[in-house]
């Protein structure tokens, strides 16, 4: 179990008031401000798990999901992530590519840290879960067996199979080799 987590941000002061707005859906809050660090802490059951702060030289974008105890939390997650100057980055729904039981709703930070609220307390319905199989069954690409050409043969000019090598030329195949 992971105790704490930190990510970077660029501005403290519009990060603390930015996360302040976004996780109080979720049940976050600010508990702990080190204003001469760049650095707060926020409090969700009983601990200090997220934390933000000024890096002082590289910055990496990263991404944190948290856990919502509803959908309806998810959704007010999202609507206030945007309201407190995020970007959408996946509207609340079910990510059945993720799992069936997989809701949640994605939100990039003023900073390019994404964000992420979602919740595993019920299945998505079974027609959506089918409309979702058809959908991916159309979208993936077709396999098609690629066949031998047929190749003039030097003497007498009589078509030979040949078979594409790894290298992009063609070979002739011999009896009994696989291609």
């Amino acid at each position: 179990m992971i105790e704490h987590v930190g990510i970077p941000v660029r501005d403290y002061k519009k990060a603390k008031a930015f996360y302040t707005a976004a996780l109080k859906p979720v049940g976050y809050k600010l508990q702990r401000d080190y204003p001469e660090w760049q650095t707060s802490g926020f409090l969700e059951g009983g601990h200090t798990s997220f934390w933000i702060s000024v890096p002082a030289k590289n910055f990496a974008p990263a991404h944190i999901a948290f856990l919502a105890k509803s959908k309806a939390a998810v959704a007010k997650f999202h609507q206030a992530a945007i309201a407190a100057g995020g970007k959408d980055n996946g509207a609340p729904g079910f990510r059945l590519d993720y799992g069936p039981d997989y809701y949640a709703a994605f939100v990039l930070d003023p900073w390019g840290n994404n964000i992420e609220a979602c919740y595993f307390g019920e299945r998505a319905p079974k027609s959506l879960a089918a409309t979702a199989k058809k959908s991916a069954k159309k979208a993936a690409p077709k396999k098609r067996a690629q066949k031998p050409a047929r190749t003039a043969a030097k003497s007498g000019g009589a078509a030979k199979r040949s078979r594409l090598t790894s290298a992009g030329r063609t070979a002739p195949i011999r009896r009994g080799a696989r291609p």
